[in-house]
């Protein structure tokens, strides 16, 4: 799994290690009201539970999960019960301790995605899922949600259509996008999803079958993401 956030990076690094038993103590034991959250989120620990601690609360807090610099914090939330709406600590809790379950077969990179799907292109029992922030023509939602939100897709599609496992991108709804990904040889096909305001709306799955005939052995996924936590329920979940 590869992330290019900082932040992100760093609460997958804590829940993949030693230390995401310091992380689901700060969860248990963090009392959320406005006060807390605004001193929470302006701190300057640096240290990684600090840091990953921020990261999920921002995500949980801020309006649409929106980690970008600028979020405003929820009002009226969900049914409202405002700034609460989000926060579920037995869930994350519980979420934090099944991926720790795994954490020996899951590999963490910090880094840029378009490099990691080149150096697995030629393993044929690698698979791909992406899911890049949707910015298209210098233009979309991704520039206000993400950091790193800034995402070549001649360049991405490019790096896909060479590798030899199967490949899946989620995108939104583009016509450019969709052109892009079909002169490449990939397939499209629309699916419904519900937005953080729980409305429904059409996005895009990009996908492409092994390019080689995989051998029947055990086969590798690599993730990468650098978007989408207003959609999950602990960032990547």
């Amino acid at each position: 799994m590869v992330e290019l956030d900082s932040e992100v990076a760093a609460l997958w690094r804590v829940i993949l290690s030693d230390q995401a038993g310091e992380l689901i103590a700060r969860i248990r034991s963090f009392r959320l009201c406005r006060n807390t959250v605004i001193q929470t989120l302006a701190a300057e620990d640096d240290d990684a539970v600090s840091t990953a601690f921020r990261c999920l609360l921002k995500n949980r807090v801020q309006r649409g999960g929106i980690l970008a610099p600028g979020a405003g914090l929820l009002k009226a939330g969900e049914n409202g019960k405002g700034l609460a709406s989000r926060w579920y600590p037995e869930t994350f809790v519980k979420r934090i301790e099944k991926i720790q379950a795994l954490r020996k077969r899951i590999t963490f990179l910090e880094g840029n995605g378009l490099k990691t799907i080149g150096s697995f292109a030629a393993k044929e029992r690698v698979a791909f899922f992406i899911d890049p922030p949707y910015f298209t023509n210098g233009r979309g939602p991704g520039e206000r949600l993400y950091r790193h939100s800034e995402v070549g897709c001649a360049n991405l599609f490019s790096a896909l259509a060479k590798t030899s496992g199967p490949c899946l991108v989620s995108y939104h709804n583009s016509r450019p996008i969709r052109a892009l990904a079909e002169s490449h040889g990939f397939s499209c096909r629309n699916v419904r999803m519900k937005t953080a305001h729980h409305r429904i709306r059409n996005e895009l799955l990009i996908f492409k079958p092994p390019t080689l005939k995989p051998a029947i052995s055990s086969s590798t996924s690599v993730s990468i993401s650098t978007r989408r936590p207003a959609r999950t329920e602990l960032v990547a979940a």
